[in-house]
């Protein structure tokens, strides 16, 4: 720390009483404590109580819960999530770069918003309805290099596979596998131009006459899969995308 009248480097001088460093100018004398870094920003929140109910909502406790467990607020609790969060799309977003995947899947998990597309009415916002998370993930270390949330849509495709290639190093070849989604076939060939080996594997469930694919929650049976090679030389041996949402 440097002194502001002087502007020359600070010794340590001792810690404050609430475990922050001080430091003292040698030339004029003053002390300067270090700032105080709030874990959770403007937050007034016990950082102890703070953790343990993020730490509870990781491991799949209710909100509900979290609140009688730490004596914390609803609204304070779903603050600290989406702080958490935010901070870990950040981190993210900046160790997530010039990857070295061999092996790509992508597909897509079906969910909604508020309610599902049947039930939507006219004055609705466009944020309700069925919600789509498209998620890559690399076949061998696991890893979640990219995922987008929205429509299942070539809007959505687009900035899906967009920012799955920023991740990826430059002049880096991989092999992606994919299901069929239609937007697929056309976007990898648009936005990696030929930098991917490229598959589509697709599933043929049967039809138990229940509801559509995306509002059921019990698996059909899958009666057959059609591999369809879209570019490049991907390895037969890894084509797969990995089990369907609806089986699990």
């Amino acid at each position: 720390m440097n002194c502001q009248a002087c502007n020359i480097g600070c010794q340590k001088f001792g810690k404050h009483r609430n475990g922050l460093q001080r430091f003292r100018c040698l030339q004029c004398g003053r002390t300067y404590t270090e700032d105080h870094a709030r874990l959770f920003g403007s937050m007034i929140v016990p950082e102890d109580k703070a953790l343990l109910a993020i730490q509870l909502l990781i491991e799949g406790t209710s909100v509900h819960s979290a609140e009688r467990i730490t004596g914390l607020h609803r609204d304070t609790i779903i603050r600290l999530l989406v702080l958490a969060g935010e901070r870990c799309i950040a981190l993210m977003d900046t160790r997530m770069r010039n990857l070295q995947c061999k092996r790509i899947q992508a597909d897509e998990i079906w969910s909604f918003v508020g309610k599902k597309d049947r039930n939507l009415k006219v004055d609705d916002s466009e944020e309700l309805g069925n919600a789509w998370v498209f998620v890559a993930i690399d076949a061998e270390t696991k890893l979640i290099p990219s995922y987008m949330v929205g429509k299942r849509d070539h809007a959505t495709t687009y900035e899906f596979l967009s920012d799955l290639r920023e991740r990826i190093a430059e002049e880096h070849r991989f092999q992606l596998t994919t299901d069929g989604f239609v937007f697929y076939r056309r976007g990898v060939e648009d936005v990696f131009a030929g930098q991917a080996d490229f598959a589509q594997m697709i599933k043929i469930y049967g039809d138990y006459g229940q509801h559509d694919a995306a509002g059921r929650y019990s698996p059909s049976p899958m009666i057959e899969t059609i591999v369809k090679i879209r570019d490049g030389r991907p390895d037969p041996r890894h084509i797969s995308y990995g089990q369907d949402i609806r089986t699990g």
